[in-house]
């Protein structure tokens, strides 16, 4: 940055000179994604002038590692927003199929059970247990009791 700086200064270039006027706090408190913008920006300003910089100290290499990272890191935000979208697009199907899942229950698997009530009282029996046992996961919030009058004693 000092270099950047220097070279701003010297050939009177305000809107560099504007962009590199900053602490290194100022820098360190930016967001990833603001700084790497930032660090875009400044790159962006080196070009056409890379033998002037490097007589201030700042290299053609140092400018390209500073490009590659930044597309190093434009990747690895790709990458984890399609790793998101992925797994968000897996968890909407999982909460679809057990919807879907549900509905064969309740709609076909129920009502073709009641069929068996009469025919196979021992299978329609033990198909209403399991049913049992996997609706006792489900829980409902009790409903507050009325309260008591003591005037008015329930009968």
């Amino acid at each position: 940055m000092s270099s950047l700086h220097t070279y701003a200064h010297e050939h009177d270039k305000p809107e560099i000179l504007n962009r590199v006027e900053k602490s290194e706090g100022y820098f360190r408190r930016m967001r990833d994604t603001t700084l790497i913008l930032e660090a875009q920006d400044l790159v962006k300003f080196t070009q056409g002038i890379e033998t002037e910089l490097a007589d201030h100290g700042l290299t053609a290499e140092e400018i390209a590692s500073v490009t590659e990272l930044a597309a190093a890191f434009e990747m690895a935000m790709k990458d984890l927003g399609t790793s998101e979208a992925v797994g968000t697009s897996a968890t909407k199907s999982v909460y679809q199929l057990m919807n879907e899942a549900k509905d064969i229950v309740d709609n076909q698997l129920n009502i073709y059970a009641e069929k068996f009530k009469t025919k196979n009282p021992d299978f329609y029996n033990q198909y209403v247990s399991a049913s049992r046992v996997i609706a006792s996961g489900v829980r409902y919030e009790k409903k507050p009791e009325a309260p008591t009058n003591p005037n008015n004693p329930p009968a």
